[in-house]
């Protein structure tokens, strides 16, 4: 298969026509090559599938975060290929992220889900996979919940930041970022807390920055990441 320099069309071999001689080769038709369709390239969506379980120390699967990781990736790729996809093209992939559990709600709910929409989808998709306790129930479980052994403080304040999505319906805000720094500061470290409420500010409008700050605070003032060796 051959192109136009500078054109919308490729040209496509058929097979000789009865009336093409044997010396003149195959005959060629010009065709449109549909390059006005986005080029999509799955391999730059490198996103795990969203299963729709929970993993234990959350209290919902987690379908703002993936959610937000999936939109960066798609952007990303439309930023690469330098084409736009369309709001359908973006809903199948979103699709074509789901299993297990997802899978099979979006399995028996294909009819009615939209497929025009980018937005519209995401939304239903939120919907069903947001934290259904009711959001007291949240507040107080974020307020006590501690962190694992095992996770770093980088690790416990993004938990935190997750979990806090369900008193905002599965979306993270100031508020949200604020009560999950609360809960750091007083869980992560507590003989370290004093110190992270002198120096930081609970109450900060970018508090998604600040949850960060105090990740690194802590980092440097317990001269540890948080995670905690196998062997004690």
């Amino acid at each position: 298969m051959s192109s136009h320099a500078g054109s919308d069309f490729e040209e496509v071999e058929t097979e000789p026509q009865p009336h093409t001689s044997a010396g003149q080769g195959a005959a060629r038709i010009v065709v449109a090559s549909h390059t006005d369709k986005p080029k999509i390239d799955l391999k730059l969506i490198t996103i795990e599938p969203f299963d729709g379980t929970t993993k234990d120390g959350y209290l919902d699967p987690g379908a703002y975060d993936w959610l937000e990781r999936l939109k960066l990736q798609i952007n990303l790729a439309e930023t690469l290929t330098e084409r736009k996809w369309s709001e359908a093209v973006k809903c199948g992939v979103l699709a074509s992220r789901l299993t297990s559990e997802a899978g099979t709600w979006h399995y028996r709910n294909s009819a009615t889900l939209p497929k025009a929409s980018f937005r519209d989808f995401a939304n239903r998709f939120l919907e069903n996979f947001h934290c259904k306790l009711p959001v007291q129930t949240i507040a107080v479980t974020l307020a006590s919940m501690r962190k694992f052994p095992q996770e770093t403080y980088a690790t416990y304040a993004h938990r935190l930041s997750q979990i806090a999505t369900g008193l905002n319906r599965c979306k993270a805000n100031a508020y949200t970022e604020q009560q999950a720094q609360s809960t750091f500061f007083n869980h992560a470290y507590p003989r370290c807390r004093v110190d992270l409420e002198a120096k930081l500010d609970q109450e900060a409008e970018d508090a998604t920055a600040e949850l960060e700050s105090a990740v690194e605070l802590l980092t440097k003032l317990a001269k540890s990441d948080g995670k905690m060796s196998s062997n004690k």
